[in-house]
């Protein structure tokens, strides 16, 4: 499996170990041409073992899965503890396998139906349709009117939602990037109950890859239904247009013909 998130070792982050983080950050596949090709060249470094029996579409997952495995490290989520997932896409659909099986109860908040159907599937306890029930009072109903212990904006523009949904003494976890989103908030909340707020940029490899690359090859979560479309590179714009109006999921390009 390859690590597709480059840096240069040397920098003042780099050297403070926090190499996601680092001045010259990159990118295979994304500002490194990658991908999307029958072979591509990466350095050794960034190259993982995986177990041979782990399906080539199932291994695929390693790299957002890893993401994912920070995310609920920083969280320090606890058996017996709720989550609320805010977004069903690739990356609620992960958080909401992953925090299901460390043992907490999980509530998936998704306004597309096939994508609330699919949370259910990946192990959410319940699903909340935002436009059609108050979030608010949806979670805390679940949760005996306290809130969600764990809180995750797997969509990037979620916070005051997060903040209307998670306990005191509370974790939110900023996972999602929109650049472009902008919230108004009532900062004596954080402050008057003691909520933590973390963001959670990818992770190190070095930290999150193995374990990632672990829970593929023990089969601990069925991330089979989260592939909803194996396409050849010829159907590729047809699947973008698909996942733009939410009926795909995860789509992988599997052939080049």
């Amino acid at each position: 499996m390859v690590a597709p998130n480059i840096s240069c070792g040397q920098c003042s982050w780099c050297r403070r170990g926090l190499r996601n983080h680092c001045e010259n950050f990159t990118s295979h596949g994304v500002f490194i041409d990658g991908g999307l090709a029958p072979h591509v060249v990466v350095p050794a470094t960034q190259c993982f073992p995986i177990g041979h029996h782990v399906p080539n579409h199932i291994a695929a997952l390693a790299e957002p899965l890893s993401t994912v495995v920070n995310g609920a490290k920083l969280a320090q989520v606890f058996p017996g503890e709720t989550a609320a997932v805010l977004g069903g896409g690739p990356i609620g659909q992960l958080y909401t396998a992953l925090l299901k099986l460390a043992g907490c109860q999980v509530i998936t908040v998704e306004p597309t139906e096939e994508r609330r159907q699919l949370a259910t599937t990946m192990g959410a306890d319940r699903v909340v349709d935002p436009r059609q029930e108050d979030l608010a009072v949806s979670v805390r109903d679940a949760t005996a009117g306290l809130g969600a212990d764990v809180v995750i904006d797997a969509v990037g523009s979620q916070l005051p939602n997060a903040l209307d949904v998670v306990r005191k003494a509370g974790r939110i976890v900023l996972f999602g990037m929109n650049e472009r989103a902008r919230s108004e908030i009532a900062q004596v909340r954080i402050t008057r109950d003691e909520l933590q707020l973390l963001g959670g940029f990818i992770g190190q490899e070095t930290l999150v890859f193995p374990p990632a690359i672990r829970l593929l090859e023990q089969g601990r979560l069925n991330l089979e239904p989260l592939v909803t479309h194996q396409i050849q590179l010829k159907e590729l714009p047809a699947a973008i247009e698909e996942l733009r109006a939410g009926r795909a999921t995860k789509v992988e390009v599997v052939g080049f013909a």
